[in-house]
Order: C-alpha cells, then sequence, then structure tokens
C-alpha cells in the first residue's frame, strides 16, 4: 500500500523532461508498451459496500488479475522496472445491484539521474466513467473483476506485442 500511495504522489511530481517525452494524454502513449512483457501486478479495490471479507474479495480480484495477465503473455515480476495498477471503486446501485468501475494504470520506472533511485512515471492509463458496469450483486466476485481490469490492459498490450 505505501508503493501504491507513493507512486500516486510520484506520478504528480514527475519531472518535466520525462513528461515531454510522453502524449499530453496518458491513454494515447500505448506505444510505451511496446516489447514489454515482464511487469509487477497490482490491483486495489475501494468498496463502498457491506462487504464481510474486503480484504478476501481484493486478494482474490489480484489474483484473477494476475492469472488473466499470464495467460495472456504477461510474464509477472516484482522487480521489473514496469508496473501495471488496476484501482476499483465499487458501491451499493440499489435493488440488489453493485455498480462498479476501474482504471488500469501502466507505469515505468525513470531515474531523472544515474545516481537517483527509479520512480514511477504514469504512461498509459485506460478506464473512467466509461467503464462504470452495473451487476447484480450476487455476480460482483472477485474473478469478473480481475477480468475487466485484465481486458482494460490486455487489448491495448497486444496491439503493441502480437502474440505468434
Amino acid at each position: 500500500m505505501r508503493r501504491y500511495i507513493l507512486l500516486v504522489a510520484l506520478a504528480v511530481a514527475v519531472p518535466a523532461g520525462a513528461r515531454a517525452q510522453q502524449a499530453d494524454s496518458p491513454g494515447a502513449n500505448g506505444q510505451a508498451m511496446a516489447a514489454v512483457s515482464k511487469m509487477q501486478v497490482d490491483l486495489f479495490v475501494v468498496s463502498h459496500l457491506n462487504e464481510a471479507d474486503n480484504e478476501l474479495f481484493q486478494r482474490n480480484a489480484r489474483d484473477a488479475f494476475r492469472l488473466g495477465l499470464e495467460d495472456g503473455g504477461v510474464t509477472v515480476d516484482g522487480r521489473a522496472p514496469h508496473m501495471i495498477v488496476c484501482e476499483v471503486l465499487a458501491r451499493e446501485a440499489g435493488a440488489g445491484r453493485v455498480g462498479y468501475q476501474y482504471v488500469t494504470k501502466f507505469f515505468h520506472d525513470e531515474a531523472p539521474t544515474p545516481t537517483v533511485m527509479p520512480i514511477p512515471v504514469l504512461v498509459w492509463d485506460a478506464g473512467g466513467m466509461a467503464t462504470a458496469i452495473v451487476v447484480p450483486q450476487a455476480s460482483f466476485a472477485p474473478e469478473a473483476v480481475g477480468k475487466s481490469c485484465t481486458d482494460g490492459f490486455s487489448n491495448e498490450w497486444r496491439k503493441w506485442n502480437p502474440q505468434p
């Protein structure tokens, strides 16, 4: 969790030179994924539901996300200089339904100088209000949430990393 907070703080404080190499919108930077096959993977769920075991739900959704990425050709490596993070917001939508949305973000570690420890820089993201999904409460499952995050990333990643 501390690393994630650091990611958010550092994504805002990126040196101007590093940002100049990116398009104005991170969503337009899919090419940054070209030839990237190893990455760190994480998923966070912010839930406004009466989930008795939110930690278990989050862990299972994270596992589904990782497995989906691995099935698609990504190698999960906790030491890789690239990181894919999926943020999920869920809340009750009335009448036994749950609404959730996700944003998938791709970071690359950059070192402003050779003597400074690399910092994560946001280079691509997808999601937002357009990805709001409303499902029956019984269908709000960690596997479905993980798959949403996987699909949000994999479609763009495959454009730049075609599989044989």
